[in-house]
């Protein structure tokens, strides 16, 4: 391996072989027979013979096509390569070629967008790899196909017990099933993949434990003010009366701090469903009886959001916020303001968690979005005060079985309803091939309204990508797509939004936003948590079969939010999977998050390959908590088996167990 490939991989976070032997394949080309006949959107291999063939460039995107016209046995096949110019060079007339991938019907012609070429006959599993720190697909196969071939194999990192106990296979053995899927013949992939989930599952299960024997059942430090009626107060406050749901939550929080122990409570709700008010509740009954409180954001986005609302409802001197972005004249007055022990109610990112900082009077913690932190991220700022309060929240719903998996020794506040005076969303499923008419009307219905009624509604168009990308360079973003879109719909305030944003123009964007001086905000996902603006009723996204089922549930979340009803067009894709179809149709009948949460995780089967991040529960690389339940619990039981005995039983589980004895004790204590 030459300077400039290493030089990429450590800059993509692969430092080591064992690393680089971790990028698994995201899929697999069975190469190993011809189809059959033609049945769309199921992968095959196709033998054909050239007809003819052209080339084209997009120079905005790009983007290089070559269409090639095929015959086969079962008819002709319009095939679509992107992005591959050399191949025209030996393309010729009548030449016999193989071609992988998938075919679909459009305008009466078959065609297979994005198929692998061949011109010799294929008879293998070929492996597909993601496209890593620049390196192409197929460069990252050849890399590791050679590390294979020359590496010296590490030491089995988990102990004989568990591998027997749980019949998983060794760890050479896996690794070169799942990059060499031949080998194997006709078995299935399932149990070597489940030996990765099961490591990095076992990994998560010693840090959970090792951090509850620190943090469980903490004795009562701080006793609140009963004095006032806690719901009455917060209603008064905000504005509105509680839904049922809320008023239960907060009774529950108020059962749990009465008690001799510290709360650690969840509290899950739909999108929507008013998670925020109760933690506003339980912030205020600790501001009012004289503590600290600190609230625990996943973006400066959210934390900006939440302190400019919480400035309204606590009024302005109590509130404080903090983020990467402060200045240090900001930061040295808050912690100066922490440090003399005024209540006060300090909204932040990751920037709470540094070690310098510290609260001598700490008496509640929330954690908003849990499960965008991992364990250590959420035990650091818990600890800050040995007997705070704790209250988690998800705007994610988590089906009972998993629930009871993640969260088993937590409290559990679910809510349902949703509050009073909010509209209802319907959501409609859109051809790509009627997007321009679908935005002729957007212009249209736009015009009409701030004409008609004076109501100036605001709009969401949301797109998959900043850019466009290798592997699927049909997908829409931002720079191309977005541009498009923000010239049609200019004449009623546009902009363009992304994580890329630098923080001061994020949020005078949203600030523009809200108050109607732009009416279409342009972005990518970086909208999907939190941002309330009752005014905005529609939500267009772009290559909706691209995005999971909760991913869409949150954007979807986004609209409706205030008294009109909300309207959601999920934009699908010319070359949309048969799942994602089916994710788009589940979308359209059901608006119920926890039911949605059950059908996501009946959609998750067994047979998806590692390596491809999953929009989950929780953040893991391989496996997915929902998916792989049985492997989760398997590796949450032995954890605890391994943590009671006297010994580590290898070097590899000494080594996992003392790093995370080290994030634990850098957990600061005031």
């Amino acid at each position: 391996m030459g300077p400039t490939y290493a030089a990429a991989l450590v800059a993509a976070g692969i430092h080591t072989v064992e690393e680089l032997l971790l990028q698994f394949p995201v899929d697999y080309l069975d190469c190993r027979r011809l189809a059959q006949r033609f049945i769309a959107d199921r992968p095959g291999l196709y033998a054909a013979r050239v007809v003819s063939f052209s080339s084209s460039r997009n120079f905005r995107r790009r983007l290089t096509t070559i269409r090639l016209d095929l015959s086969t046995s079962y008819g002709p096949v319009r095939a679509l390569v992107f992005n591959q110019p050399w191949l025209s060079r030996q393309l010729v007339k009548n030449r016999q070629i193989w071609v992988f991938g998938r075919v679909n019907v459009s305008g009466g012609i078959v065609v297979m967008p994005a198929p692998r070429i061949f011109f010799e006959p294929p008879q293998s599993m070929i492996p597909v790899y993601r496209e890593t720190g620049g390196i192409s697909r197929g460069r990252l196969s050849r890399l590791i196909q050679s590390a294979l071939a020359s590496v010296e194999w590490p030491a089995e990192i988990l102990p004989d017990w568990i591998l027997k106990k749980r019949s998983l296979p060794g760890l050479r053995r896996s690794l070169e099933r799942i990059h060499f899927a031949d080998q194997g013949a006709n078995d299935s992939l399932q149990p070597f993949l489940d030996r990765f989930r099961y490591t990095e599952f076992l990994a998560f299960h010693l840090e959970l434990r090792l951090v509850r024997r620190l943090l469980g059942d903490i004795p009562r430090r701080f006793s609140y003010s009963r004095q006032i009626d806690l719901r009455k107060e917060l209603e008064n406050r905000l504005g509105f009366t509680l839904t049922n749901g809320q008023a239960l939550a907060i009774k529950e929080i108020l059962t749990d701090i009465g008690k001799s122990t510290a709360m650690q409570r969840l509290v899950q709700g739909d999108v929507g469903s008013g998670k925020t008010a109760v933690a506003f509740g339980a912030l205020l009954l600790a501001a009012q009886s004289g503590y600290q409180a600190a609230f625990l954001a996943p973006t400066e986005m959210l934390a900006h959001q939440h302190a400019e609302r919480a400035r309204r409802v606590f009024g302005q001197a109590a509130v404080y916020l903090l983020t990467g972005a402060t200045c240090a004249a900001e930061r040295r007055r808050i912690e100066a303001r922490i440090q003399d022990k005024e209540p006060l109610v300090l909204f932040g990112t990751h920037a709470l968690l540094n070690q310098r900082l510290t609260f001598p009077r700490l008496a509640m913690v929330v954690i908003d979005e849990q499960q965008r932190f991992g364990v250590s991220q959420r035990a650091a700022l818990y600890g800050k005060s040995r007997g705070a309060d704790l209250l988690v929240t998800t705007a994610t719903p988590i089906p009972r079985t998993l629930m009871l998996a993640l969260f088993h020794d937590l409290a559990v506040s679910s809510i349902r309803d949703r509050p009073h005076g909010r509209g209802s969303v319907v959501t409609r499923v859109l051809d790509v091939r009627r997007r321009d008419a679908f935005y002729d009307w957007l212009a249209d219905r736009l015009g009409q309204v701030s004409g008609t009624t004076g109501v100036s509604e605001r709009v969401f168009v949301v797109l998959p990508r900043i850019r466009p990308a290798e592997p699927s360079p049909e997908t829409a973003c931002l720079e191309i797509e977005g541009r498009e879109i923000e010239k049609r719909l200019k004449t009623f305030g546009t902009a363009v939004l992304s994580g890329e944003t630098p923080s001061l123009e994020r949020e005078r964007l949203l600030g523009d936003f809200r108050c109607g001086r732009l009416r279409v905000l342009i972005a990518t996902t970086v909208v999907e948590l939190g941002i309330d603006v009752p005014e905005a009723t529609i939500m267009v996204i772009e290559n909706a079969d691209r995005f999971g089922l909760a991913q869409l549930h949150q954007l979807r979340g986004r609209v409706g939010r205030g008294p009109s009803p909300g309207q959601c067009y999920l934009i699908r894709s010319d070359t949309a999977s048969e799942r994602g179809r089916q994710r788009l149709e589940i979308m359209a009948r059901e608006q119920d998050g926890f039911r949605l949460a059950e059908k996501d995780l009946e959609m998750r089967g067994g047979g998806e390959i590692a390596g491809q991040r999953q929009a989950g529960y929780l953040d893991f690389r391989f496996g997915d908590p929902a998916r792989d339940h049985q492997v989760f619990i398997n590796a949450r039981e032995d954890a605890e088996q391994i943590l009671s005995a006297a010994s580590l039983p290898t070097p590899w589980l000494e080594e996992v167990v003392a790093a995370i004895r080290v994030r634990i004790h850098r957990i600061h204590f005031s």
